[in-house]
């Protein structure tokens, strides 16, 4: 029995010393932010990045700090929403945006959010398309296997202390500090691709984009995420914070039809109405109200930026990463906008617009005139060859 047991005594004491490896590597380095320690290297912080598991990462960010002000929503807010922008003026902002996460994820992380943190202001985007279908993200995501779930997970909560990913999370940070080379997501949550700005494949994305864009711009709303917003909204009706919901803008491209000139619709009608109906619920919970609905989803010319006329891909659009997502500079215009800065793009400010009863009817005016003007336009050269490559071939 005595090598047997001398057998039993090196297996398991070689597995609680690599679990003590790994517990006392990945708690120094924290590389998801979700242990947060006395004894953690705070030097790490620009070297941790999120993009292997992004809803942990995010809710690994409320767990570790303090914040005034959340910013959620799809990778729009991921990419676009800049959280150390000068217009906050110091406060403390996290960008909790997560690339593919759209309402349910969105709730989600607010809820998860408002349970730990004490703000003053919650910025929720809402992609355009998002509330017409009944399309649920969470199981396509690290969604369930994060802090959203809100479930007791003791397994969970053990893999990021003693488990094998969370350590080769660390070991990928230690690597990043020694080259000096900070992560892809900023300390507040920011995700910084200095790669897409750079490169040429911007129209190889565009073409895929547009075969498998499908998204109905004018049906029926889907009642089970217009219910939970409905829902949210009315429990933050007990809080003291303010909420902004902004519907991002998309490049006018996206959604436009040579057929619609003659006639052009007001696209995401349905949409706009709802939100607004649900807006106004909301603000009779609250004395004086507290929510307020931006829209930015229109034609004006900042939306109708032209595509770069090379069409291989060698020139890129200054403001669009591709025909749904745009950049730093045009988010902070869409925030600006919104929370009342002094914009840098004056030529800009009349982007967006607060949306109430009693201009919603004139805003749609605006919307469909816009795409009046775009089809009538320069971007008709754009709509025709959208339409080319979406042709049937013989």
């Amino acid at each position: 029995m005595r090598p047997q047991r001398l057998y039993s005594f090196l297996v398991i004491g070689g597995a609680l010393l690599a679990c003590a490896v790994c517990a006392a590597v990945n708690t120094l380095v924290d590389p998801f932010r979700v242990t947060p320690v006395s004894w953690q290297m705070k030097n790490l912080e620009p070297y941790k990045d999120l993009s292997s598991q992004i809803r942990t990462g995010k809710a690994g960010l409320i767990r570790s700090g303090q914040w005034q002000v959340g910013l959620f929503g799809s990778s729009r807010v991921d990419n676009a929403w800049n959280p150390d922008a000068a217009g906050w003026q110091g406060k403390r902002v996290v960008n909790l945006g997560g690339s593919g996460g759209f309402i349910y994820e969105t709730i989600g992380a607010a809820r998860y959010f408002l349970e730990r943190q004490q703000p003053e202001l919650l910025v929720i985007g809402i992609d355009p398309g998002d509330m017409s279908n009944d399309n649920d993200t969470r199981p396509k995501s690290d969604y369930y296997t994060s802090p959203y779930a809100q479930k007791d997970d003791l397994d969970r909560e053990l893999r990021y202390v003693v488990g094998l990913s969370t350590f080769e999370a660390s070991l990928e940070t230690l690597g990043r500090a020694r080259k000096h080379s900070p992560g892809e997501y900023t300390p507040h949550g920011l995700r910084l691709r200095p790669e897409v700005a750079k490169s040429r494949s911007q129209m190889k994305f565009i073409r895929d984009q547009l075969k498998t864009e499908k998204e109905d711009t004018t049906g029926n709303i889907d009642k089970d995420k217009a219910e939970l917003l409905r829902g949210f909204l009315k429990d933050c009706a007990k809080g003291s914070y303010q909420v902004v919901l902004i519907v991002h803008p998309v490049h006018a491209l996206l959604h436009a039809r040579s057929e619609d000139a003659a006639n052009p619709p007001a696209v995401f009608e349905v949409t706009r109405r709802k939100i607004l109906e649900i807006t106004e619920e909301a603000n009779a919970l609250r004395p004086g109200g507290f929510v307020s609905y931006w829209d930015f989803c229109n034609f004006h010319p900042v939306n109708c930026e032209l595509l770069p006329a090379d069409k291989q891909g060698l020139d890129r659009m200054k403001h669009w990463n591709d025909l749904g997502h745009y950049d730093v500079e045009l988010g902070e215009s869409v925030l600006g906008r919104a929370l009342g800065w002094e914009l840098q793009h004056p030529e800009w400010a009349d982007q967006g617009r607060k949306i109430t009863r009693d201009n919603i009817e004139e805003y749609l005016a605006f919307v469909r005139e816009g795409y009046r003007t775009y089809l009538a336009g320069p971007g008709a050269v754009d709509v025709a060859w959208k339409e080319s490559l979406l042709k049937p071939k013989p």
